[in-house]
């Protein structure tokens, strides 16, 4: 080898190091962080408590909404001060933060909306009719973050019951009554059910099957509301009466009797614990 060479291939090894380097540390950082932000815009998080608002109204869910995207923000902000990551990631970051950025700004919108109507079918309407946000490109974007790393079992349920996924279509199955969103709703709820049956073999912890067995129960009470939901929607087919769709929909909402902070500790339970 020519002496004169040396530095120069010295200078692309500590190069191409650095590269991997940056490639690995971006890691490391991207999949805590990843989980993190699938948490807090999913279930029991922004997206949620954002559906409970549009349907309900209540000032609870507008608070824990809004805490929610908030912490989603900020952790989309870190994960865009991140080195090492390639066009299609950043892309996805941007999308994301579009995406949380559009849902906290609507949610005056519906404080408006609810204050000048009491018919829940008038709000949903209005709602519809004033706030316009994709999710397609969020939802993409989430999914080309996932792909960079190995997820295990329990961050894997929940995703399958977040944001554009189970809880995200239920809510807009309540809200819509549009059969894709059952659809949808019914293939994430039996993929959260496929891998709690995976972690159910690995259980051996009584608080751990505790915690699980509950969260089992909410999937499948959420899962078996989605036929019962069909049917109320089945029984609007012909009906003009604002008061009697009213009833439906509003039934629909109520069709679920579930504490889902009790859910939402059992995860924080099996986290401290996997």
């Amino acid at each position: 080898m020519n002496v004169k060479t040396m530095p120069f291939i010295m200078v692309i090894s500590l190069i191409f190091g650095l590269f991997i380097s940056s490639i690995a540390r971006a890691e490391d950082e991207m999949k805590p962080l990843t989980s993190q932000l699938i948490r807090a815009i999913g279930y029991g998080g922004g997206i949620h408590h954002y559906k409970n608002y549009v349907l309900r109204g209540k000032e609870k869910y507008l608070v824990s909404a809004e805490k929610s995207f908030t912490s989603a923000a900020a952790i989309v902000e870190r994960m865009g001060s991140i080195s090492g990551l390639n066009a299609d990631e950043n892309k996805a970051i941007s999308d994301i933060e579009i995406m949380i950025a559009e849902y906290r700004a609507s949610l005056p919108t519906i404080k408006n909306i609810y204050a000048s109507e009491s018919s829940l079918l008038k709000v949903l309407k209005m709602t519809d009719d004033k706030v316009k946000i994709s999710d397609g490109p969020a939802v993409e974007g989430i999914k080309i973050l996932r792909s960079r790393s190995q997820f295990n079992a329990l961050e894997n349920i929940e995703y399958a019951l977040g944001y554009g996924s189970a809880i995200h279509n239920f809510k807009n199955y309540v809200i819509r009554g549009k059969d894709k969103y059952r659809v949808n709703s019914d293939k994430h709820f039996s993929e959260a059910e496929k891998w709690l049956a995976e972690l159910s073999k690995v259980a051996v912890d009584p608080e751990l099957t505790a915690s699980l067995e509950l969260i089992k129960t909410t999937v499948t009470t959420y899962h078996s509301a989605v036929p019962k939901i069909a049917a109320n929607y089945k029984k609007l087919e012909g009906v003009s009466s604002d008061t009697i769709r009213n009833v439906i929909v509003r039934g629909s909402d109520r069709l679920i009797k579930i504490n889902d902070s009790s859910t939402i500790k059992a995860f924080e339970e099996l986290r401290n614990k996997i």
